[in-house]
C-alpha cells in the first residue's frame, strides 16, 4: 500500500493553489473574528447560508501592518472602523497554503463601499422589520414632560460629546439647571449595544424624565451598534421618551429613527432641552401677562364699576335728600297751615267758651233775680236737703240775709 506523509499532501495542495490561483482575487465574507496585532489584522472570515445562519464555509485571513497602512492611504477611511466583527467585507485576496500552518487568504486591498453598502441594506433591513412589528413610532408617541429635569445619559464616560452636552448644559442663557445620572457604557465595538441595552433595562417611569443616548463624531461604520435590532427594540419598549445624538450629520441609524427625538450631535441634544424647556417658559410667560393684562382690565372696570356706582350713589342720595326736602318743605307747610287752621279753630272755640263762660258769670246770674241758697255753706239745691228749724244763708245781688225754715212745701 502506497502511502504519503502530511507534509506530502499539504505541499501538494500548495502547489495546486499556486497553480491555480495565481493571481489574487476578489472574495466576500463575514468578519467571524478579529483580532489585532502588532499592527498586522488577523480574522476568521465565515460564509453563511443564504436561508439560515449555518457556516457553510470557514477561512482564515490576514493582512499585514504594510498592507493595512498601504489601504488606509487608498481609501482615506478608518478601516478599523470597517473591520468589525459581524460585518460582511469585500477583499482582495492571495490564496496562501503552508504546509504547516494551512489555508490562509492574504489580503492585499478592501472594497469600503462593499462593507458600507452592506451596513445601508442590513439598516434598511432592520428598520422594515422593525416597522412590522409596529415598534419604529412606539417611543415617538411617548410625551415628553413639560419640563425636563432629570435627564438619564448614556455614553462613554470619557466621551468628548458628553462634555460637549454638559458643558452647553452647564453654560446656558437661561440658567436651567438640569440633574444628568451617568448610565455608563461603550459606544462603539462589538459590545455597545448589548451594553446600552442592559442600560435601558434600568430606565424606569418616575426616575427620569427623558434618556439619551450620546456619543462624539466617527466614521460611518461606528455607527454599526447603532443599526443593532435588539438595540432599536429596546429603545422602542423604553417606557420613556428616548433622545439620540450619535453625532452624524449624514447618516441616520437605526437608533436614531425608532427614537422619540433624534438630533445630529450632542450639542444639538442638549440645546433641545434647553429649548423644549424654554417653550413652557415662555407658555408661563405668557400666561403671566395674560394673567396680568385681565387683572389690570378686571381692575380699571372695577373702578370704573365703583366711580359710576359712586356716582350713581352720590346722584341717588342728592335726588333723595332733594324729593325729603321738598316733601319735607311740603309737609311743613301743611303743618303749618293745618297749625293756623288749628289755631284759627282753637281762638274761635275759645272765643265760643269765652262767651259761655260769660253767660254763666254768677254776678251776672245773681243780677238776673237768681239768689244763692247755702246751708252750712254748702249750696242748697233741693228741699231734701232742708229741715225745718235750720239756718239759711240767701245771697243776692246786692247781700246776703239769713233764715230759718219754718215749714216745706213739696
Amino acid at each position: 500500500m502506497q502511502t504519503h506523509t502530511l507534509f506530502e499532501i499539504n505541499e501538494y495542495i500548495r502547489r495546486v493553489l499556486a497553480l491555480n490561483f495565481a493571481e489574487a482575487l476578489w472574495i466576500h465574507a463575514e468578519i467571524s473574528q478579529l483580532n489585532i496585532s502588532g499592527g498586522h489584522v488577523f480574522m476568521d472570515l465565515v460564509q453563511k447560508g443564504e436561508n439560515d445562519d449555518d457556516i457553510i464555509a470557514r477561512s482564515e485571513a490576514v493582512i499585514w501592518e504594510r498592507a493595512f497602512r498601504k489601504m488606509m492611504k487608498k481609501t482615506r477611511l478608518p478601516l478599523d472602523s470597517i473591520l468589525v466583527e459581524g460585518n460582511e467585507i469585500q477583499f482582495k485576496a492571495e490564496v496562501d497554503f503552508h504546509e504547516r500552518y494551512g489555508l490562509k487568504l492574504n489580503i492585499i486591498d478592501l472594497d469600503a463601499n462593499f462593507t458600507l453598502g452592506r451596513i445601508l441594506i442590513k439598516r434598511n433591513e432592520t428598520i422594515h422589520q422593525l416597522k412590522s412589528k409596529g415598534l419604529l413610532e412606539k417611543n415617538s408617541s411617548l410625551r415628553l414632560p413639560k419640563v425636563i429635569q432629570k435627564v438619564g445619559v448614556i455614553s462613554s464616560a470619557n466621551a468628548a460629546g458628553l462634555q460637549d452636552y454638559l458643558h452647553q448644559l452647564r453654560d446656558n442663557p437661561f440658567g436651567y439647571r438640569i440633574s444628568n445620572t451617568l448610565l455608563p457604557t461603550h459606544v462603539q465595538g462589538n459590545k455597545a449595544a448589548q451594553l446600552i441595552r442592559s442600560q435601558l433595562k434600568k430606565v424606569r417611569h418616575g426616575l427620569f424624565d427623558c434618556v439619551i443616548i450620546i456619543r462624539g463624531g466617527g466614521a460611518k461604520t461606528d455607527l454599526s451598534a447603532f443599526d443593532d435590532f435588539e438595540l432599536g427594540k429596546a429603545i422602542a419598549n423604553c417606557p420613556i421618551p428616548v433622545i439620540t445624538g450619535i453625532g452624524h450629520d449624514i447618516d441616520e441609524t437605526v437608533a436614531d429613527q425608532v427614537s422619540h427625538t433624534d438630533m445630529k450631535t450632542p450639542t444639538a441634544v442638549a440645546d433641545f432641552i434647553l429649548h423644549h424647556n424654554a417653550i413652557f417658559e415662555s407658555h408661563i410667560r405668557e400666561t403671566g401677562y395674560k394673567i396680568k393684562e385681565l387683572a389690570m382690565f378686571s381692575i380699571k372696570k372695577a373702578v370704573l364699576e365703583h366711580h359710576h356706582l359712586t356716582e350713581s350713589l352720590i346722584f341717588s342720595i342728592k335726588k333723595k335728600i332733594h324729593d325729603k326736602t321738598v316733601k319735607l318743605d311740603n309737609e311743613k307747610e301743611s303743618i303749618q297751615y293745618l297749625i293756623r287752621n288749628l289755631f284759627l279753630r282753637k281762638q274761635k272755640d275759645l272765643e265760643y267758651q269765652q262767651q259761655l263762660l260769660g253767660s254763666y258769670d254768677f254776678g251776672k246770674i245773681l243780677k238776673r233775680g237768681f239768689a244763692l241758697v247755702t246751708k252750712n255753706g254748702n249750696r242748697i239745691h233741693s228741699i231734701e236737703q232742708l229741715d225745718i228749724s235750720d239756718d239759711l244763708n240767701i245771697m243776692l245781688n246786692d247781700g246776703n240775709i239769713d233764715v230759718i225754715v219754718k215749714n216745706k212745701n213739696d
